[in-house]
């Protein structure tokens, strides 16, 4: 940390005490909700507590991240990761999870075949220590923007279940409210490609160095489902265009399902992973309707068994197997009706999710000026107050 921040500077040994967890191999564990972390973050569950919550982990050796976590339960934590606990009644320990946390703590490890963190490296470390009252009140704006991100989030996770729950009954289990809606027996059944086509036009960024562009890659999906923005300078490979209206499925992996329905920006040119098939329902189907049906169990089954590659972790779709795949074909006017009943649901999850990442950006700009002083506390509750 910077020697110019307003906040006095603080031994983090006068402020924290690392205490080790304790070794709690799996087939020791029982049944129970008590969470169980390890170095890289949660592994489990027991029925019993090491230590009492609140409470701040912290990873201590190993190759990867280490994990900074908070835990607002009574949790244990194995031998390869500490548990912080406060020196005084003036530190707030929820504050020093959001320090650590931007900070990191992987430049701190030492070793090489097992690198790991020691204590006394880390009580020799100078954070920024603002009065107990800065503290509770950045810890406070802070703890409104991740808990607006987790409603969304818990909020988009019900919307898409109720889709795919609504999928299921109409097109899969042909309820009795299904067939009354359609008039008809069982939904016929085509291959994929009677149902989409594939979008293939490419681009390279690269030749657009100056022009921003929301970039559609695995590691965005797996991060928080949401494109990157990035200029074309810095994006290295050839990629395909992300026309209005398609859906994005990954061929990379599929028993690790990653289907997108990507909001395109009328003012930024969108693009993604060739890992991505780019799929674009024909007549008579609609992206919603694609959308669950990829989603679908049945679908994602019948996807994994047409992999190919002998690498477990780079096994691959080939976009001509999957658009012979077998899938269901409902009358149109029962894609119609199901696209009027969902669609308002997956809108409310795409303009949640873009208010997290809103969210998101605006807590890591506070993040830094807040921890360091530079920013106000009263002028910082103005600008989340906005958005909360």
């Amino acid at each position: 940390m910077d020697a110019d921040f307003r906040w006095p500077l603080k031994r983090c040994g006068d402020l924290l005490v690392l205490n080790y967890g304790k070794a709690l191999v799996e087939s020791k564990r029982h049944a129970g909700l008590v969470p169980v972390y390890g170095t890289n973050g949660p592994c489990g569950t027991h029925d019993r507590a090491l230590a009492a919550g609140p409470g701040l982990v912290l990873g201590r050796k190993g190759m990867g991240n280490l994990g900074i976590e908070w835990c607002d339960t009574d949790f244990w934590v194995i031998d390869t990761a500490y548990f912080a606990t406060p020196k005084s009644s003036e530190v707030n320990l929820a504050f020093f999870y959001y320090l650590i946390k931007f900070v990191g703590l992987n430049h701190l490890k030492d070793g090489t075949s097992n690198p790991s963190l020691s204590r006394e490296t880390f009580y020799a470390q100078l954070y920024p220590c603002p009065p107990p009252r800065a503290q509770a009140g950045i810890v406070e704006m802070l703890v409104a923007l991740d808990d607006k991100i987790d409603l969304n989030r818990r909020t988009n996770e019900t919307l898409e279940s109720i889709a795919r729950t609504i999928f299921k009954s109409w097109f899969v289990d042909c309820d009795p409210m299904r067939a009354k809606v359609e008039g008809q027996g069982r939904p016929s059944m085509g291959t994929v490609d009677s149902v989409v086509g594939i979008r293939r036009e490419g681009i390279n960024p690269g030749e657009f160095s100056n022009e921003l562009f929301d970039h559609y890659s695995i590691p965005a999906f797996d991060e928080r489902r949401m494109p990157r923005q990035e200029s074309g300078e810095s994006i290295k490979s050839n990629k395909f265009v992300v026309p209005p209206q398609t859906v994005l499925l990954s061929k990379l992996n599929p028993r690790f399902p990653r289907i997108w329905l990507p909001e395109v920006s009328p003012i930024r040119r969108s693009v993604c992973s060739t890992e991505f098939i780019v799929a674009e329902p024909k007549p008579g189907f609609s992206r919603e309707f694609v959308y669950c049906l990829f989603g679908s169990s049945g679908f994602a089954e019948s996807l994994s068994e047409l992999v190919t590659g002998t690498s477990s972790s780079h096994q691959r779709v080939r976009p001509e197997d999957f658009l012979r795949m077998k899938v269901i074909r409902p009358p149109q006017e029962l894609v119609a009706r199901f696209t009027e009943a969902v669609r308002p649901m997956l809108k409310h999850t795409a303009e949640g999710a873009e208010e997290s990442l809103t969210l998101s950006f605006l807590r890591n700009a506070l993040l830094p000026k807040l921890l360091s002083g530079e920013l106000r506390i009263r002028d910082a509750e103005k600008m989340v107050e906005a958005h909360v």
